[in-house]
């Protein structure tokens, strides 16, 4: 399990530059990685072909990235952070 950051719960200002308008987002606390995924932690053998070495993972669709986040929460003992509907 990667070495994880604790992020407190609190309230952020979302700017959007191209509409002229904020936001405050209420955020939960969560907690997150300090240091990027890699191509080996990610388990991706084409990507460790292409960039041999520990690079980090990039190019990583979405739902890939949540079932990958899922699969690692519960290999380490927690429960999954996101739900998956339908099919992706």
């Amino acid at each position: 399990m990667p070495t994880l950051a604790r992020i407190h719960a609190g309230t952020v200002r979302l700017d959007d530059a191209r509409r002229g308008t904020s936001r405050e987002v209420a955020l939960l606390a969560f907690e997150i990685g300090i240091h990027p995924v890699t191509l080996t932690e990610f388990g991706d053998p084409a990507a460790q072909q292409a960039h041999p070495g520990d690079a980090p993972m990039a190019g990583v669709r979405w739902i890939d990235a949540i079932r990958w986040c899922n699969a690692a929460s519960l290999a380490a003992g927690y429960a999954p952070a996101y739900a998956v509907r339908g099919s992706a």
